[in-house]
This record gives structure tokens, C-alpha cells and sequence, in this order.
């Protein structure tokens, strides 16, 4: 479990670094992420994008494993965490912070799926703010 862990923490690490710049074509976001996941962070960066926002700083994920599915073929495992989006705040493409609240700390879910030897985050949802 702790490959399936550490595929969640990357897929953050991976979103900030493209968040930095809102690039939602990064072929870097597809390294820990694909299907539903994929789709939904590249929707963030690119609404991001046409804002004209981006996002500095860094995730702090505390995920926990909260089932296995081994009988499934691939194997899945479904964490939650507590996303704090505090940590890291949206400026404005043309400078500046964002007047835009922060969206506080909010419940995910995720399903990290064990595909051909490579552990990846395949479904992401965030729940509204104040929810954890």
C-alpha cells in the first residue's frame, strides 16, 4: 500500500509544479494520474488558465488507506485525505494574490489503481469546503 500511497502524493506534487505556471497539458500530470483523475485535475489547471490564475506553493497530502480491493484485477486502493488548499494560495497571472477565497480544507476521495506494474491515481473527488 505504500506504492499506492506514495502514486497520491505524487499526483499532488505534480499538480503544483504544473498549478505554477495553470499548464493543463503537462505531460508531467500524467505521470501518477489517468482516466477520471487525469481529466479532472487538467480541468482545474485549465479553468485556472482562462481565469488567468495560477497557484503557488506546495500540497501537504495526509492520505490514509481506506480499503483494498484485491479480488479486482487490477488491484485498487481507495484512500481519503484532508486537503488544506490554505497552503497554497491562487495569484493572478498578471501579478498579484487573488481576491478569490481560499477553498479551506476540503474531503477527498481517491482510487489509486495498480496497472502493469505502475501504481496510478484513476478517480479524484473533491468534496465542497469545510468538509474535514
Amino acid at each position: 500500500m505504500h506504492d499506492a500511497l506514495a502514486s497520491y502524493t505524487l499526483l499532488w506534487q505534480d499538480y503544483a509544479m504544473a498549478a505554477a505556471t495553470s499548464d493543463h497539458g503537462t505531460s508531467t500530470l500524467s505521470r501518477h494520474a489517468s482516466d477520471q483523475a487525469l481529466r479532472e485535475i487538467q480541468g482545474w489547471l485549465y479553468r485556472d488558465r482562462i481565469g488567468g490564475f495560477i497557484t503557488l506553493g506546495r500540497p501537504a497530502p495526509t492520505p490514509r488507506v481506506l480499503a483494498v480491493r484485491v479480488p479486482e484485477m487490477p488491484v485498487e486502493v481507495l484512500l481519503v485525505d484532508c486537503f488544506d488548499a490554505a497552503l497554497w494560495p491562487k495569484y493572478r497571472m498578471a501579478g498579484g494574490r487573488s481576491d478569490k477565497p481560499s477553498a479551506g480544507r476540503q474531503h477527498v476521495d481517491a482510487v489509486v489503481r495498480l496497472d502493469r506494474g505502475k501504481w496510478l491515481v484513476t478517480g479524484l473527488t473533491l468534496a465542497s469546503s469545510g468538509t474535514c
